[in-house]
């Protein structure tokens, strides 16, 4: 699997699914929140549909052909005060597998551009970086049947 961390827009990796972080404030900053108007706010009707404060939380949306991405999936990361690396690791291991495990084969994400004041962006890229890694580990070496069934994802 290739992993690679760049500075750059939402909207310009050809990827199957975008996946963007919130905290409860939902505030979906500028690019999900044009995103969102493309769609129709469906992002903003499917949050409101259930309860999306908690960490961790998640909702999917589809794009219907609107983006060169097939999905969004949006990660509620909870209250910004109690925002720590442990967090965003735990959310972009979650999300990995939830893509993985829906055999898409890209995604991308920035979760590690959330703006957290009291974690630099350095730590935050690794925090995903790492999460993403932990979360796609599959120990498959003695495995003989169903090798088939086995998903991976090609590139985060």
């Amino acid at each position: 699997m290739k992993l690679s961390a760049q500075k750059a827009s939402l909207l310009q990796g050809k990827t199957h699914v975008l996946v963007a972080a919130v905290f409860d404030d939902l505030i979906l900053g500028q690019e999900l929140e044009h995103i969102d108007k493309e769609l129709n706010h469906a992002i903003t009707k499917r949050i409101k549909m259930k309860p999306f404060t908690e960490p961790l939380s998640i909702v999917s949306v589809s794009t219907n052909g609107k983006f060169e991405f097939d999905q969004i999936v949006v990660i509620s990361l909870g209250k910004k005060a109690d925002a720590n690396l442990e967090l965003l690791r735990n959310a972009s291991a979650l999300v990995a597998k939830i893509v993985r495990d829906s055999d898409w084969k890209t995604f991308s994400t920035n979760m590690h551009f959330t703006h957290v004041d009291h974690l630099n962006i350095f730590d935050r890229t690794q925090a995903v970086a790492e999460g993403i890694l932990l979360g796609l580990y599959q120990f498959n070496v003695f495995k003989t049947m169903d090798l088939q069934k086995i998903r991976k994802l090609n590139e985060a």
